[in-house]
């Protein structure tokens, strides 16, 4: 009977610790950790474009920078700005590529390159001068058969004063039918207005 008895308890025994009568308690399974996010599947950058051009303000050495970010050149982001001879950003601006007359053909970075070049190209010969006249029975100024739309602030004598300073003037293309003209009084830029053109 003892020998038996001794028997049973190493069969019992044997049986704990290979599992099968579940005596010794398993340890909770860990949970593998998810998988995280590969480089490779993260977006590529397809658009990483830059141009600067310099900008003889009546005798002050300005900068105009653009640059291009995004997926793609047909989805990306442009932004200008403006450095007075110090470096220091005076005006910055942002567009959708797409919606930019001159960037928005642009399909890879070598034409984009190209076109940013294009874009910030400034007239160093422009002036407030040019801005087209005011007649007293319009309700803005007129260009040919095209209005120029005057800023809020911007009212009539402030334009003609504008006009009769003739102060330097950086005009670029901000959307499909028009752009923006900025002049610079007192190492200042303002926004005077966005002529209009045929898209």
């Amino acid at each position: 009977m003892i020998m038996l008895a001794r028997r049973l308890a190493t069969l019992l025994l044997c049986a704990c610790f290979t599992g099968l009568g579940g005596c010794i308690p398993q340890p909770p399974k860990t949970p593998k950790p998810a998988a995280t996010a590969s480089a490779a599947s993260a977006p590529a950058n397809g658009c990483l474009a830059r141009a600067v051009s310099a900008w003889d303000a009546s005798g002050q050495l300005y900068t105009a920078e653009a640059f291009t970010d995004g997926p793609e050149c047909t989805r990306a982001v442009a932004v200008l700005v403006i450095r007075n001879p110090k470096g220091e950003a005076v005006w910055t601006d942002t567009f959708n590529t797409s919606q930019n007359m001159v960037l928005s053909g642009a399909a890879d970075v070598k034409a984009m390159q190209a076109a940013l070049t294009e874009w910030i190209a400034p007239d160093d010969k422009s002036s407030t001068a040019d801005l087209p006249e005011w007649a007293k029975d319009q309700p803005q100024p007129i260009q040919g058969e095209f209005p120029f739309y005057v800023e809020e602030d911007v009212t009539r004598d402030v334009y003609r004063d504008l006009r009769t300073k003739k102060l330097p003037m950086f005009c670029y293309v901000q959307g499909i039918e028009s752009q923006a003209c900025l002049a610079l009084e007192d190492g200042a830029l303002q926004k005077i207005g966005a002529q209009s053109f045929p898209g």
